[in-house]
């Protein structure tokens, strides 16, 4: 009887090993189909995101990383629900994934909860391990701007600058609450230097020719006037130059 309790033993200790094995491997592929699946969200291909976000979970349900890149493509798709439930899972499956901590708290404020969202990014800045603080502080920022907090939203984006100077989207708010205060010489050194590190789009145009305006250079004006007609000609800030300073 002993015997066969021992061979019994063996036989399921060699079958965990097994099953461990097996789970290890699918845990792997679906970080694999997770990495594919980010791949074509940045390529702006969202079925075949899904179907590999899709899969990823399929193979491992408890993949916080999944979730996480679900959330933000659901979030794109305008499919808030579905969204909030995807970020909701990462965060709960893994409080230390401080990128899905960050896409929550972000989707938060943007639906109106500052004060959650804020204080769930302060949790994000205080780990320490945040591979990228100034993303984080930069939505920190936003969301104090949004809930009607400007001090607290230019310190935020400062302190972003701070740790990543060149960041496009924190220059960018620094200039829009500069002009809200008719600072318009600080203004137009945020625009200078948004540029040097990003591409200007229409509403950066926009903004950096009613910048110019109110400083008194017709000259700049024309210049980015004609940025903004060349480049983006069918936007609503090109319509709204027509209007305002009668471009042809």
């Amino acid at each position: 009887m002993m015997r066969t309790l021992l061979l019994l033993s063996v036989l399921i200790v060699a079958g965990c090993g097994l099953w461990s094995d097996k789970s290890e491997e699918r845990r792997r592929s679906s970080d694999l189909y997770v990495r594919k699946g980010v791949a074509y969200l940045e390529a702006g291909r969202y079925e075949n995101a899904r179907a590999d976000l899709e899969k990823a979970l399929d193979l491992s349900s408890r993949n916080s990383e999944a979730h996480n890149a679900l959330g933000v493509l659901f979030e794109r798709l305008d499919k808030q629900d579905e969204a909030r439930f995807h970020f909701k899972k990462a965060v709960g499956l893994d409080e230390n994934n401080y990128g899905a901590l960050n896409n929550y708290s972000r989707f938060l404020c943007s639906h109106g909860s500052y004060e959650e969202g804020i204080e769930s990014l302060q949790q994000v800045i205080a780990s320490k391990v945040y591979s990228q603080p100034w993303l984080a502080l930069t939505n920190q920022g936003i969301c104090y701007k949004s809930a009607g907090k400007i001090d607290e939203a230019e310190r935020a984006l400062r302190s972003a600058l701070e740790s990543g100077p060149d960041f496009a989207p924190a220059l960018l708010e620094m200039a829009r609450i500069a002009f809200d205060k008719k600072d318009y010489l600080k203004a137009r050194a945020f625009l200078q230097r948004y540029a040097g590190s990003a591409q200007h789009t229409a509403e950066t145009l926009w903004l950096a020719i009613r910048t110019e305006d109110a400083l008194g250079n017709p000259a700049s004006v024309r210049g980015y006037l004609v940025q903004l007609r060349e480049r983006f000609p069918d936007s609503p800030e090109t319509a709204e130059a027509k209007k305002t300073y009668a471009i042809r």
